[in-house]
């Protein structure tokens, strides 16, 4: 096994299953990667285009489409919704 397919193995391996696709959305989210990364400090906009970059990242070596994406935010919204209404 070369060392890309390794790992690529790797990561799809640790992204796996209800947790790991928790965890990924969850780590989307904190890379702000559906979120704006421009703002009037330039300095910021580099550290959150370098944070997007992780996001990118991931996505590229799971190879996500945006229908996995969708579906990834939805669900972790939506308990993230439901999280904040029951004050868990």
């Amino acid at each position: 096994m070369n060392f890309l397919t390794r790992k690529s193995t790797a990561y799809k391996q640790a992204f796996n299953g209800p947790a790991g696709e928790f965890l990924l959305a969850s780590l989307l989210d904190f890379a702000g990667f559906y979120k704006q990364s421009f703002s009037s400090d330039p300095y910021q906009t580099a550290f959150n285009e370098g944070k997007r970059a992780v996001a990118l990242h991931l996505i590229q070596i799971l190879a996500l489409t945006e229908e996995d994406l969708r579906n990834l935010v939805r669900g972790y919204r939506e308990e993230q919704y439901q999280s904040s209404n029951t004050g868990i």
